[in-house]
């Protein structure tokens, strides 16, 4: 299966730490980036639009961070995953948001939460004509950032110049203080 995500991953996150760390909101950038935190907006059109191609396998939200809840997908399909650093949607807001403090764009983007974009596992035979079907309705791209790996080696992260690493599980644990 192929991996996708209906929109951009980490901005909640920067909106979040705008709130926490006190900075100015003085941009619309950086206004975008506080909505994002403060008012997301689950994709339940786009749920259903994929739920009705017949070219979806597994899919929830990204809620918890990305690399978690792809972590649920892997261990209950008992599979593997390879997440292509370069393919991750990642906004210009957030971008420049990373810039201004020296933050990696896409290690934040895989660990925020409350995104509320959807994560799903696709036919990779239905993939292409899924992709221009969803833009056709949505008027924006089906990222296809990744890969399903058919062993249980975890998910892994690949560089743009090829390097691969461990993509870290790290997001909301529900269960950590239990």
């Amino acid at each position: 299966d192929l991996i996708a995500v209906t929109g951009t991953l980490g901005e909640s996150r920067a909106g979040l730490s705008l709130i926490q760390k006190g900075l100015p909101v003085d941009t619309k950038a950086r206004q975008l980036l506080l909505k994002a935190h403060q008012r997301p907006r689950p994709h339940l059109a786009q749920g259903r639009f994929l739920a009705a191609s017949g070219a979806v396998h597994a899919a929830l939200d990204v809620s918890d961070g990305f690399g978690s809840d792809l972590g649920h997908i892997l261990a209950q399909s008992r599979v593997g995953a390879r997440i292509f650093a370069d393919r991750l949607p990642i906004s210009e807001p957030l971008l420049a948001f990373c810039r201004d403090h020296a933050i990696d764009p896409v290690r934040h983007a895989l660990a925020g939460g409350e995104d509320y974009v959807l994560l799903c596992t696709l036919a990779p035979e239905k993939a292409a004509v899924l992709s221009k079907d969803y833009e056709a309705a949505f008027g924006a791209p089906l990222p296809l950032i990744g890969e399903i790996t058919a062993t249980d080696s975890g998910a892994q992260l690949v560089a743009a110049d090829g390097a691969v690493s461990p993509l870290p599980a790290n997001g909301w644990d529900h269960f950590k203080n239990l």
